[in-house]
């Protein structure tokens, strides 16, 4: 049994990823284009992905205290 590999002419997302044999230069430089448009895309949710996660991180490290409203029993108003 053969190996399966990442680059397989066998594999259907591969055949289905190909350019139809027939394409034009202009088609091909358009299908290029939208490409890349598409990986610069991709690569700039990727960044904002690690950059919110950062932010998370720090903020994960805040602690923040609440002082509750009423005041303790022993404390009159009188001597604030």
């Amino acid at each position: 049994m053969r190996s399966p590999s990442l680059y397989s002419q066998d594999d259907p997302i591969t055949a289905a990823m190909k350019p139809p044999p027939s394409e034009t230069e202009s088609e091909r430089a358009a299908r290029l284009e939208a490409e890349a448009e598409a990986k610069r895309v991709s690569e700039q949710i990727d960044e904002d992905l690690r950059e919110e996660r950062e932010r998370l991180k720090k903020r994960k490290g805040d602690v923040k205290v609440r002082m509750s409203s009423r005041l303790s029993p022993r404390i009159h108003l009188h001597e604030l």
